[in-house]
């Protein structure tokens, strides 16, 4: 049962498979070594009730495995999908910045502003007056 269990853990960490994938593989994984188990241990076992409940508790760890690994692998790719969200706006950034420089460069090299309710400094500062005492 460990064995399969590991390898239902690999297949929702490791494999590089899609969600729908990464399930149909867990459970045929798991399903194949219950039947096997099953068909084995109902031939040779004199108690049939102690192998009743050694297959039932095997197909609850099984469950339990596989509900654990599709919530790992649900936030991972959360995780993937934020970063990557994270990576292009920090491409973009820039892009949208040199973007905008160029866009004002090309209204000031014209003698326009880019902004029509903001006059430029030099009108709002009257050069006639010194504001600074001389000593």
């Amino acid at each position: 049962v460990s064995f399969f269990l590991f390898i239902v853990f690999v297949v929702y960490t490791m494999l590089p498979f899609s969600m729908r994938e990464a399930i149909v593989a867990s459970v045929l994984t798991s399903a194949s070594h219950t039947i096997v188990l099953t068909v084995c241990l109902s031939t040779t076992a004199d108690h049939m009730e102690a192998v009743v409940w050694q297959i039932l508790a095997n197909v609850i760890i099984f469950i339990c495995g596989n509900v654990a690994g599709v919530y790992h692998k649900h936030l991972m790719e959360l995780a993937l999908k934020q970063t990557y969200q994270d990576t292009c706006n920090c491409i973009k950034s820039p892009i949208k910045l040199e973007f905008e420089k160029r866009q004002q460069d090309k209204y000031n090299s014209k003698g326009k502003c880019m902004c029509p309710y903001v006059e430029p400094v030099e009108q709002h500062i009257d050069w006639s007056r010194s504001h600074l005492s001389t000593v």
